[in-house]
């Protein structure tokens, strides 16, 4: 899609692009969504919650970007259920070029690990690697222990 204009202009800390319609990382700065808009970002999932307090208004800016905004909230693994995963699945089933972040991208890794084990039929490994190439890193352990492995 973008990868390497994006990967060389971006801010986001962790920015990766696991597949041609999906960018992961961590939280973007307002300049970020504007090239992010630029590349054809049509949405964004937040998987920060609200009491995680951010420099601007995501939502603000996003709306007048005239980009989708989804919220799903995640704290610490317990947060992590099968919900927020369909969730997930929902917005990324609309095959359109989607950023989801969190502040480091990790949660991004394990939510995406966790979807793919639970709703698409990945073996624990794949599931696990899916995370790790969309950013999984502390959450590993925790992923690794719910995965069975």
């Amino acid at each position: 899609m973008f990868a390497s204009e994006m990967i060389s202009k971006i801010q986001m800390m962790n920015t990766l692009v696991p597949d041609e319609n999906l960018v992961v990382g961590g939280q973007p700065t307002i300049a970020d969504l504007q090239l992010l808009h630029s590349l054809g970002i049509k949405q964004v999932v937040n998987l920060r919650p609200e009491s995680e307090k951010n420099d601007f208004d995501e939502l603000q800016i996003l709306n007048e970007l005239n980009i989708e905004y989804h919220l799903i909230p995640l704290t610490d693994i317990s947060s992590f259920t099968k919900d927020s995963a369909v969730k997930l699945k929902e917005v990324l089933d609309l095959q359109q070029p989607t950023l989801v972040h969190c502040a480091s991208g990790n949660r991004v890794g394990a939510l995406i690990a966790l979807q793919g084990f639970w709703l698409q039929g990945l073996s624990p490994q794949e599931a696990l690697d899916r995370g790790l190439q969309a950013g999984l890193t502390k959450l590993a352990p925790q992923v690794n222990q719910i995965l069975g492995l």
